[in-house]
């Protein structure tokens, strides 16, 4: 981010700021934050954006192992229907989010 702001002649801050598209930083600065991340090839660090956040933006569905396969289907139909409900993995995405399915 330091980077950024070296570029563009913004300090840290704002450059965080429009790059989390807070409120407050005018359109002009977002757009000039974005084009140096880019040229850049900035890379957010979702290890320390989750700690200033307390939050992990990640949805874990765990699915249980039955000794039988009549529930395990049920369970992984179900898992199916919710995951086609966000329309695709990459709306996920494209929303800041991450799913995790573990079985």
């Amino acid at each position: 981010m330091q980077d950024i702001a070296e570029r563009t002649g913004l300090s840290t801050s704002t450059v965080s700021r429009a790059l989390n598209d807070s409120y407050g930083v005018s359109p002009r600065t977002i757009d000039m934050a974005k084009q140096a991340a880019a040229e850049l090839g900035y890379v957010p660090n979702t290890g320390a954006k989750q700690l200033v956040t307390r939050k992990s933006n990640l949805i874990g569905v765990f699915m249980p192992e039955f000794e039988f396969e009549s529930p395990q289907l049920m369970v992984r139909e179900s898992v199916t229907r919710v995951i086609h409900n966000y329309k695709s993995i990459n709306n996920l995405r494209d929303r800041g989010w991450r799913l995790c399915l573990r079985s």
